[in-house]
């Protein structure tokens, strides 16, 4: 029986998970929240996730029953993915994995996601209430979920696979 522990940050979440012969014994994750009107600043972000990482380890040792003695395995890969193959039992699978765009969270947040695409059309499309930026984001959120499902299909017919696995921040959409 293997006891297996990973870590992983995103843009705003710290998260430790422990998992034992494919079950998971714990998952606990911390968030940072951002002041109303502002994007995820890497520097704010490493500062929160310096600050709660050890609590959240521990978190994730007392919820699992475990001590860090009882740890047989560190996964030193990208840990949502080799969680998700460990759970799932997945061999080879084509991975989703978001990957985040420069700025792209900072827009949605500001002036709706149509921002990204027509900047100097999104804040009158706001302004004139035609649209919310709730809309403008959902509408972006959507189209790239549609492309993200095309590029995935493709990969796993070019390769041939039979399994897939959507990770990260993909995965929490």
């Amino acid at each position: 029986m293997v006891v297996a522990i990973g870590f992983e940050g995103s843009a705003n979440k710290l998260g430790v998970g422990i998992v034992k012969n494919g079950e998971v014994l714990s998952n606990p994750r911390d968030t940072y929240i951002t002041p109303p009107g502002q994007g995820f600043l890497p520097r704010d972000t490493a500062k929160h996730h310096q600050a709660v990482v050890l609590d959240v380890l521990q978190k994730a040792l007392k919820q699992a029953n475990l001590s860090p003695e009882d740890i047989d395995k560190f996964l030193d890969k990208p840990s949502d993915i080799e969680m998700g193959r460990l759970v799932t039992g997945a061999t080879n699978p084509t991975v989703l994995y978001r990957k985040q765009v420069s700025g792209a969270a900072v827009c949605c947040e500001r002036h709706g996601c149509l921002f990204l695409r027509a900047p100097e059309k999104a804040p009158g499309l706001i302004e004139s209430g035609e649209y919310t930026g709730e809309d403008l984001c959902f509408s972006l959120q959507e189209t790239v979920f549609a492309m993200l499902i095309e590029i995935t299909e493709r990969a796993m017919a070019h390769c041939g696979s039979q399994e897939v696995l959507i990770v990260g921040g993909v995965g929490c959409s």
